[in-house]
């Protein structure tokens, strides 16, 4: 609460009754005098701790402040203060924010720390009395489908820079030269006679073909032309 009762926070306070609440409040607010009674209960925290805790904790009580703090939270909407109101908020709570992980550093690493040995145990059970027929079929079939489709999609889009940077590194150019050094002039001919059997194949049917063609062509011509 110390926190919360800066200077600034307690000017922004009566700022915010002088702006948003009816004239019955404001007057009732500058007979009580809103901001000396903040400053009053500033120096009776800080004075005298023990006693503020206690009588802050019976008013609680008492009241039920809990329970209209948490109606007043759920209804409250932040677009109807002004401006400068919002950014005095957000400066406020940042400053909290900060001075509650700073005072409680300690306390937040221990509990992280624990629940980090508590998180890392259940993982390390889960794991040793995983048992993978417990998987439902479905999952299986859609965890393959989605890692198959994801590997063509990957392998088409980069095989062949893949290859192309495996090639040089894994030395395949010089590799394939030293092999082909290696055939002898009649090994390279049947090789490349064997490789290229279907298209030579085509070839000499298409050369006969267009030999056909250009016979009767040239029969026809002679047959016209003296």
């Amino acid at each position: 609460m110390l926190s919360l009762l800066t200077p600034h926070n307690i000017n922004s306070l009566e700022e915010s009754i002088q702006t948003h609440a009816s004239t019955a409040y404001k007057i009732l607010a500058r007979i009580i005098g809103v901001k000396r009674i903040c400053y009053e209960l500033k120096t009776f925290l800080e004075t005298e701790p023990a006693s503020a805790q206690e009588l802050i904790s019976d008013i609680i009580r008492r009241f039920a402040i809990k329970d209209q703090i948490s109606v007043q939270i759920a209804n409250f909407d932040l677009r109807s203060l002004p401006l400068q109101n919002i950014a005095n908020l957000k400066s406020s709570f940042v400053t909290l924010t900060e001075s509650f992980l700073v005072g409680h550093k300690q306390d937040i690493l221990l509990a992280v720390s624990r629940i980090e040995f508590e998180a890392r145990q259940t993982v390390q059970e889960a794991i040793i009395h995983f048992n993978p027929a417990t998987i439902p079929l479905t999952w299986i079939a859609r965890a393959k489908k989605d890692f198959s489709g994801f590997a063509y999609a990957y392998l088409k889009r980069e095989i062949g820079e893949l290859i192309s940077k495996a090639l040089p590194k894994l030395g395949m150019y010089s590799l394939i030269s030293n092999k082909i050094d290696l055939f002898s002039a009649p090994q390279l001919e049947s090789l490349v006679q064997r490789i290229c059997k279907n298209e030579l194949w085509l070839l000499e049917i298409l050369g006969g073909i267009i030999g056909l063609i250009l016979g009767f062509f040239q029969i026809i011509v002679n047959a016209y032309i003296p």
